[in-house]
């Protein structure tokens, strides 16, 4: 957990911005406005699913809700955040959470998002690295010094029979200038995640994954997490904004290009300047693309998890060094809200969305 110096600044940061959380805290169902955390600077495409889809195509209005969407720089800031109140529920990807649920951090995580690993490592189609084991020895380029995939890719190569200890991580961000490292060899591999990938296609580098079938199904890895007390006293309004972001994700499934126009609406800057449309249109369909393989419904319903899937990913985290033992999974992860998030007419999201122009 940070400091109390940096956890207070954080909070004085969102309070001077007006992003006080007023629904949950207060231990009302009937409350019906939430704040929520998404990591990045911008409104990424890849968001779409649970920022600009709900809003636009009214998936929060059905459910009763005004929500709004912060930015945060990272995982670690938006855990703070949600501790502090400052922040209902926030999206992060699982290393970071399960990291601070074991330093004491009373988060919990009450719907799996991301359900396939979508940071499996990729080369240059031109690559000579054909296997995991030839990543032995090489520099992948990934976002921080702290980021999630180190720990998954030094599993990976260690599983597969290579010496993880012989990488160079090297922190290069997720910007447009990945590519160009990628292209100078400066990096031999991207250890980045799907929307990178597809940007980095974008600016002419394809690329290629290199991976095994055991990495690609790894599973959670992109979760809502709130804090326990909020769960405790106010499920119905995470039961609500977690049946909104299955609706969407259906809506988003059903018609891509639908929801492409929705998140230009709400998020207009996110539209590439400069650009005719069918050109803009074509990259913000790659980075959704992406992002939609790994958004298969669970078998327990949306929003789901299973214990040997909590497992597994903990046990990836704790070969790679950043665990020291495996979490109990009730420790981590509540189901109590999932039989809610699965109360709506599917069949109707998907006509709906058939019947949407793009």
């Amino acid at each position: 957990m940070r400091s109390p110096t940096v956890l207070r600044k954080l909070v004085l940061v969102l309070a001077t911005l007006g992003l006080v959380a007023t629904g949950c805290g207060s231990g009302d169902d009937s409350a019906s406005s939430l704040t929520v955390g998404v990591v990045g600077p911008t409104m990424q495409m890849s968001f779409a699913p649970y920022t600009s889809v709900p809003v636009d195509r009214g998936f929060f209005a059905e459910e009763g809700l005004e929500v709004e969407m912060v930015n945060l720089p990272g995982s670690a800031e938006a855990v703070d955040a949600v501790l502090a109140g400052q922040l209902d529920v926030a999206l992060i990807l699982s290393p970071s959470v399960l990291k601070a649920i074991e330093t004491g951090s009373d988060v919990q995580v009450f719907y799996n998002h991301i359900t396939r690993n979508f940071a499996v490592p990729h080369v240059p189609e031109d690559s000579p690295i054909r296997s995991v084991s030839d990543m032995q020895g090489k520099t992948v380029g990934v976002v921080s010094p702290g980021a999630g995939s180190i720990p998954q890719i030094k599993s990976l190569v260690g599983r597969e029979g290579g010496d993880p200890g012989t990488i160079e991580f090297l922190p290069v961000g997720s910007g447009p200038d990945v590519a160009e490292l990628a292209r100078k060899g400066d990096i031999d591999v991207v250890g980045l995640w799907d929307s990178v990938f597809a940007s980095i296609e974008g600016h002419g580098m394809p690329l290629r994954p290199v991976s095994t079938p055991w990495f690609d199904e790894l599973g959670f890895q992109g979760v809502f997490v709130a804090s326990r007390q909020s769960l405790e006293t106010s499920p119905d309004a995470f039961a609500r904004f977690g049946r909104a972001v299955a609706k969407s994700t259906v809506f988003t499934q059903t018609n891509p290009d639908a929801a492409v126009t929705s998140h230009w609406k709400v998020y207009p800057d996110t539209k590439p300047a400069g650009m005719e449309d069918t050109a803009a249109r074509a990259v913000g369909r790659a980075a959704l693309d992406s992002r939609l393989e790994v958004l298969t419904e669970p078998a327990g319903g949306w929003g789901s998890a299973s214990p040997d899937e909590i497992d597994g990913l903990q046990q990836v985290l704790v070969e790679g060094g950043f665990l020291a033992a495996v979490l109990p999974a009730n420790r981590v992860w509540t189901d109590a809200l999932v039989p809610e998030f699965n109360k709506f007419d599917e069949a109707a999201v998907v006509d709906a969305a058939k019947n949407t122009a793009p």
